[in-house]
């Protein structure tokens, strides 16, 4: 089994990664497994504390299980043949490289949620790949996640994602009046410890650069709400959020970015993302419906024109 690392993996212990992606082996044989190097990062014996990158690839063999099974079998057994219930997600497109489903709002891409992608992607299929996201959205956004399906698609996303060229077009309910394009350009840092994105006015070694790009859809002068699209050319956590909060404009219910409007979700939803001919995918425009819970805001401010 191969399974490379995606960004939002990066900067985790080699050992702790391994245990992630092995949760029914003992530890002691994952241990013993990394210090043969029969488990590799790049087809190299790698040390327990080597902090992984992106695009790293963790090499894992058909290995013995406690129970007598190989590893890989193990996985297949339990996960590929399973069919998931209640999947937070709905299936936009796929072909053998690439699935892009819609994400519902509130839902963590944590363990279980990874779990009934991996079961999905597969599709029944004896793989030797680890499916997974290769890129992230926050718990309450909602909209197109893709998942690779076999190494080369993870390594062709990646550098599609790194070198910009994925055009992401998100649809967002702001504060305030927009009345004409804007672009927006920050350098942010990321506290982690208040998990939050802030905007920096001098510049800072710790900080990164943060491009969005702001086109007015409608305004309504009674709620003095504005809606709008936001296409990203980076990809920071919080990156919309922190933006249009810090030029007046936070996003409709996101009270961690000073929203004034109480409720359950904020008004952010990934609606399309425009993919480039590729290795591994045609030309191709990926649209997520908009979500019920927006469709009712959209509804209440009188935009239905833009359901």
């Amino acid at each position: 089994m191969q399974i490379c690392v995606h960004t939002t993996q990066a900067g985790r212990r080699f050992d702790k990664y391994v245990r992630m992606c092995l949760p029914h082996l003992p530890l002691s044989l994952i241990y013993r497994l990394i210090r043969t190097a029969k488990i590799s990062c790049n087809e190299k014996k790698t040390s327990l504390n080597y902090l992984i990158q992106p695009g790293d690839v963790i090499t894992i063999p058909d290995t013995p299980h406690a129970n007598g099974a190989s590893s890989t079998s193990f996985i297949q057994s339990d996960t590929v043949t399973q069919t998931p219930v209640d999947l937070p997600y709905m299936e936009l497109w796929k072909n053998k490289s690439i699935v892009a489903v819609s994400k519902h709002t509130g839902v963590t891409i944590q363990t279980s949620f990874l779990d009934s992608l991996q079961q999905y992607a597969l599709s029944n299929e004896k793989h030797a790949f680890h499916p997974h996201p290769v890129h992230r959205l926050d718990t309450k956004t909602s909209g197109v996640l893709l998942i690779s399906r076999n190494l080369a698609a993870s390594q062709t996303f990646n550098a599609l994602f790194h070198d910009r060229k994925i055009i992401k077009q998100y649809l967002c309910l702001v504060e305030g009046r927009i009345s004409k394009p804007t672009n927006l350009t920050d350098i942010v840092f990321r506290d982690k410890q208040r998990a939050i994105t802030q905007i920096l006015s001098d510049p800072n070694p710790m900080g990164v650069e943060a491009s969005t790009n702001i086109t007015p859809l409608s305004y309504n002068k009674r709620h003095n709400v504005s809606l709008i699209t936001c296409i990203i050319h980076t990809g920071r956590t919080h990156q919309i959020r922190a933006q249009t909060s810090h030029i007046g404009h936070p996003i409709v219910g996101d009270r961690k970015y000073d929203s004034t409007w109480k409720s359950s979700y904020y008004a952010l939803h990934a609606h399309r993302y425009t993919i480039p001919k590729n290795k591994c995918t045609p030309a191709i425009t990926i649209e997520a419906p908009i979500p019920q819970h927006m469709r009712n805001v959209l509804l209440y401010f009188h935009m239905n024109k833009h359901l």
